[in-house]
């Protein structure tokens, strides 16, 4: 039954963070709307070179 129990606990956890990706990739993407209204022009908006991510 212990099993059971850790399983479901690692379950929940799995959940949580998922939930927690989720918020920061669309708090992200508000950010970079921000930053492209903010920027002159279409080259300003592109990540800096050398960016991986």
């Amino acid at each position: 039954m212990a099993d059971k129990e850790q399983l479901a606990a690692v379950r929940i956890a799995v959940d949580e963070v998922d939930e927690q990706i989720v918020t920061l990739i669309a708090r992200r993407e508000r950010l970079i709307r921000i930053a492209g209204t903010l920027k002159g022009d279409d080259a300003e908006v592109r990540a800096p070179a050398g960016w991986n991510g």
